[in-house]
């Protein structure tokens, strides 16, 4: 029973992925409507009819505009696919410490280490690990998902970048990978993509897409494979333009056109002539585009410029404090007690300065 549905996308049923809800706790009554209630997939081009193929259908889609990566998409993709990829049907549950919860908080815990968008993903990760803890519901998850706050931004964000008819999810989970390679480390950088691997087999509802993925990225769970920052940006990037590639005549666009980075968008990122590829200057390209701290785009370093402002106005306002208080005191006025001992003080003064100068003009004698 686990090997036929261990998870509803396909690929994850040969990693052994399978929680406790599928390993014959339902009747075959409760089987065959599960079944039937998958979601269908979502194909990349139109599905044949009888009427209809996919050679003389064709789908019109622009390219996604070559910017600078906004936390906006990011957060909209990562709670669409919270949204959509983890409660298949009503009728299931996620079952804290089962093999599919505990991938999905292995996902949570990679953004938050990497990315960090929110500890909301943090504490939203301990519960799913929790052995033992009480099934969480369709109705549940969903109002756990409206409670986050990714990157500053609140379950209701729209797509920025990404907006735009067979954009939206695919743009934004492609900005959020690319996003992870250039945040890891050496020492991070396999474990960064085999979590894009796991997320990917296990929670995205695209079989042509999860099954293109698995082939590209298999060799990325030998043990034998190692892998740099440097190397695992340029593979994700080399990956993501053979899908454009492969799919770009579905859409109507020319394959040279889909590749990415346009020349336009980073001239020096082609060869000499315009052939090929300077990956030197491509792997620069990806880590200015794709870098939430470069630009102050994430949620931290938007709280780091506020408390900036603070700490300035907190500052002026106590220079200015001491400036008035300092340069534009009001004058004192006396009281009768001062101006008497205002008068001492004065008689007490010129004998002093008489006698000083009668003193001095007793040692010039002398002298």
């Amino acid at each position: 029973m686990c090997s036929f549905s261990s998870s509803p996308k396909g690929i994850a049923r040969a990693s052994g992925v399978c929680d406790s809800k599928r390993t014959g706790e339902l009747g075959e009554t409760a089987l065959l409507q599960w079944v039937d209630s998958l979601p269908k997939p979502h194909p990349l081009a139109p599905q044949p009819t009888a009427q209809n193929s996919t050679a003389s259908v064709k789908l019109t889609k622009t390219l996604v505009p070559q910017t600078q990566v906004q936390s906006a998409d990011m957060a909209a993709a990562v709670l669409y696919g919270l949204r959509h990829g983890i409660m298949t049907s009503g009728s299931l549950q996620l079952i804290p410490g089962s093999a599919r919860a505990a991938a999905l908080a292995r996902w949570l815990q990679l953004l938050q280490q990497a990315l960090n968008p929110s500890t909301q993903l943090n504490t939203l990760a301990k519960r799913l690990l929790q052995l033992g803890g009480a099934a969480i519901g369709e109705a549940e998850w969903a109002t756990e998902v409206d409670k986050l706050v990714l990157w500053g931004h609140e379950s209701v964000v729209k797509y920025s970048v990404c907006v735009g008819k067979h954009h939206g999810y695919a743009c934004g989970l492609w900005q959020v990978f690319h996003a992870l390679t250039v945040a890891a480390s050496d020492s991070t950088a396999k474990s960064t993509l085999l979590g894009i691997q796991s997320y990917v087999a296990t929670f995205f509802d695209c079989l042509p897409c999860q099954q293109h993925f698995h082939n590209a990225s298999k060799h990325i769970a030998l043990n034998s494979f190692n892998t740099t920052s440097s190397q695992a940006v340029r593979w994700l990037w080399t990956v993501h333009n053979q899908v454009s590639d492969r799919i770009a005549p579905d859409f109507g666009i020319a394959p040279s056109d889909a590749l990415y980075p346009s020349e336009v968008a980073c001239a020096q990122c082609r060869g000499a002539g315009g052939d090929g590829w300077d990956l030197g200057a491509v792997e620069a390209f990806l880590r200015e585009t794709y870098s939430l701290q470069t630009h102050g785009n994430s949620n931290t370093w938007g709280w780091g410029r506020l408390l900036v402002a603070v700490l300035m106005v907190i500052t002026l306002s106590a220079v200015g404090w001491y400036a008035m208080r300092r340069f534009f005191r009001p004058p004192l006025i006396p009281t009768s007690d001062d101006s008497s001992q205002m008068q001492t003080a004065t008689i007490d003064n010129s004998k002093a300065a008489t006698d000083v100068k009668f003193t001095q003009l007793t040692t010039s004698d002398s002298v």
